[in-house]
């Protein structure tokens, strides 16, 4: 087996089929607040992990879920999420998983068993909804602020469901890993607000997990890919050459700064429909800024794959979510 590993000032990049990078079983997350100043400790570096326990079929009998729960309207729809969250215990760590499915499909159902697995864990776990941009009204900000708004109701909901609002991760595949990483490194940009039902602050993004996703829509980059072309037309209403200022705006790599949460980023290396490149571009602005970073490669060629997904090719990819979430959250 072959092992390439490059490190930078703030992101590692690890590739190959396996590794003796580190192997361990994963710790369940704690649920005590965490220290004065409100953010957690920084877990240390990010590492990979080759081999763990991974968690069996989730115990129904340790968590309650509720499904298709309204956080708000926009564009005459109703947006809705899926929560599954420990009953004992907390306040607990909330994950929020966000779909992909090229920003005009899939929904919240794609993570059910992930939620699930999760809450077994002992995290708080949502998988949201946001308007799909099949419709002109719907394009570009519209899923940011959709998610942000997810975010602003599970806060004000933290008593309902025993949330620690200064421990929240964003996980999301493909298109979905796009607007995690939108939404945590533009925390601050209030054209990325919509109408919402809640009110007050977007919480602070304590870790980000991105998988398959594309971080520049600009034409010069993602958008020059054929298929991701019409994927970034459809997100922002025309392709990105005719909308370069929005395209900018759009893609996660323009707002990067030294604020950033932690961030693991996991990719395919034969991914078709986003090409590994993107991941590794990404993750080396994020070294550039400072930010503390992970980059896992897959020797595979599919796409948006899930975060905890039980699969032989997957595990180290899966392991080392659970312990990233696990530290660094």
């Amino acid at each position: 087996m072959i092992l390439a590993l490059t490190t930078g000032a703030g992101c590692n990049r690890v590739s190959g089929r396996g590794g003796d990078e580190a192997s361990a079983s994963p710790v369940p997350p704690a649920s005590e607040p965490p220290p004065s100043g409100g953010q957690p400790a920084s877990g240390g570096p990010i590492r990979r992990v080759s081999s763990c326990v991974l968690p069996g079929v989730p115990d129904s009998s340790t968590f309650q879920e509720a499904k298709d729960v309204v956080f708000s309207k926009a564009s005459g729809q109703a947006l809705r999420l899926d929560i599954a969250w420990p009953k004992q215990g907390g306040p607990h760590k909330l994950v929020v998983l966000v779909h992909g499915g090229g920003w005009g499909d899939g929904g919240k159902s794609w993570y059910e068993s992930e939620i699930e697995s999760l809450a077994a864990l002992g995290y708080v776990a949502a998988s949201v909804d946001y308007r799909l941009a099949e419709e002109q009204n719907n394009v570009f900000p519209a899923a940011v602020q959709d998610v942000r708004c997810a975010l602003r109701w599970l806060v004000a909901s933290k008593d309902q469901y025993a949330i620690e609002p200064r421990r929240v991760a964003l996980v999301g595949g493909s298109a979905g890993g796009q607007l995690a990483a939108l939404v945590a490194s533009a925390a601050n940009e209030e054209a990325f607000d919509g109408a919402c039902a809640t009110s007050g602050p977007v919480p602070p993004i304590a870790a980000v997990v991105a998988i398959s996703a594309p971080f520049d829509l600009r034409a010069s980059a993602f958008g020059g890919h054929q298929e991701g072309q019409w994927d970034v037309a459809t997100f922002l209403g025309a392709p990105a050459r005719e909308r370069a200022a929005q395209a900018a705006r759009a893609s996660p790599i323009t707002h990067i700064d030294r604020a950033d949460p932690p961030v693991l980023l996991i990719h395919g290396t034969d991914d078709a429909t986003v090409p590994v490149s993107e991941s590794r571009h990404y993750g080396g602005a994020l070294a550039k800024a400072g930010v503390k970073s992970l980059l896992v490669e897959i020797a595979t060629d599919q796409h948006a794959f899930s975060p905890l997904a039980p699969e032989d090719v997957y595990r180290s990819s899966t392991c080392t979510v659970l312990e990233f979430l696990a530290k660094h959250l």
